[in-house]
């Protein structure tokens, strides 16, 4: 969903310092490979049991680092619309290196 509603968000911001390509290649490259292995497996309650227990994980870390999900998001994306702004990804500083 934030995959979705992100590139809209980037689309209607879009400038020369837009890094929708980036974007759009690591959600790729990270989510479809679980989307294919998942297709067609039933979900069963260890499943649902071992996301609760991640996103629980998650959002512990998060408040121990004195953040909040929404405002880390904010930055992710002002990032991405304009790489002088937010905080960037690490997964961006690997393509640059790449380049």
């Amino acid at each position: 969903m934030f995959f979705i509603v992100g590139t809209i968000i980037i689309l209607n911001n879009y400038n020369e310092n837009t890094r929708l390509l980036y974007f759009i290649t690591v959600n790729v490259i990270i989510k479809v490979p679980f989307i294919l292995l998942i297709w067609q497996k039933n979900i069963k309650t260890i499943d649902i049991a071992f996301t609760l227990i991640f996103i629980t994980t998650y959002m512990i870390y998060i408040t121990l680092l004195e953040e909040d999900i929404v405002s880390i998001y904010k930055d992710l994306l002002n990032n991405i619309i304009d790489n002088t702004k937010g905080r960037e990804i690490n997964i961006y500083k690997l393509f640059k290196l790449i380049k």
